[in-house]
């Protein structure tokens, strides 16, 4: 089980999950591997990397009915063009209150 030791920033979240579960059933990375290695990832995207990300993630996120967190980001991509190498989820209040609960040694597929 992964949870958070505090309330998070909700795109914050949504691009480490989104990352964590690829690693974990895309990649075949270990539960606890896939975590720390999408904790790594998120702390180095700069602000150009994250609005590339969400428009990549625009065509899907219509399809499937989510456009909504799109839109209410787009203030958020606007921002980061206009500072395009800043590290917005650099600081570990965006990453550091994820945890990993039970052993972690389990792969895709696997209860």
């Amino acid at each position: 089980m992964v949870s958070s030791l505090w309330a998070v920033n909700d795109l914050s979240t949504a691009l480490l999950m989104g990352r964590f579960y690829a690693n974990h059933l895309t990649a075949g990375m270990t539960v606890s591997e896939a975590l720390h290695e999408a904790q790594r990832w998120l702390r180095g995207l700069t602000a150009a990397d994250i609005a590339r990300h969400l428009d990549g993630l625009r065509p899907a996120a219509n399809r499937a009915g989510e456009a909504l967190l799109l839109r209410t980001r787009r203030h958020d991509v606007d921002q980061a063009k206009q500072n395009p190498d800043d590290r917005p989820f650099a600081h570990a209040y965006y990453w550091a209150p994820f945890t990993l609960y039970g052993d972690g040694n389990w792969g895709p597929g696997q209860p």
